[in-house]
């Protein structure tokens, strides 16, 4: 369920996610927050959403790859349903993946309320 070429803006609960995870980071989250702002989505997905950060924004000073956070979804009942990563290359962000832990993928993206940072 794949959008062809969007080039929208994140939605704002993946923009917030972004921004707490900017205030998490050791190196370079200004610069993150600021890609989660200008970032356009390429593709979205329940589980996968690929983004272009235009040319202009600062770069990150972090490894490719995926970042060292990743904030746990919690369900309904408070029980560790998922996690959030957040892929990187080249000092931008380039991707964000939903991973789950139940038998059923989720159908969309969390809202802040149930991610948990301390898991």
């Amino acid at each position: 369920m794949m959008n062809e070429e969007a080039v929208a803006g994140l939605p704002g609960n993946l923009k917030d996610l972004l921004r707490l995870v900017a205030q998490r980071l050791e190196v370079s989250g200004e610069a993150m927050a600021l890609q989660a702002s200008a970032a356009n989505v390429e593709t979205y997905g329940p589980t996968w959403i690929d983004v272009k950060v235009p040319d202009g924004c600062p770069i990150g000073d972090w490894e490719d790859g995926p970042l060292s956070i990743s904030p746990t979804v919690l369900d309904g009942r408070g029980a560790t349903a998922g996690c959030v990563v957040i892929w990187v290359s080249e000092g931008k962000l380039t991707s964000l993946e939903q991973g789950w832990y139940t038998d059923d993928p989720p159908s969309g993206w969390p809202s802040i309320e149930m991610l948990d940072w301390e898991v």
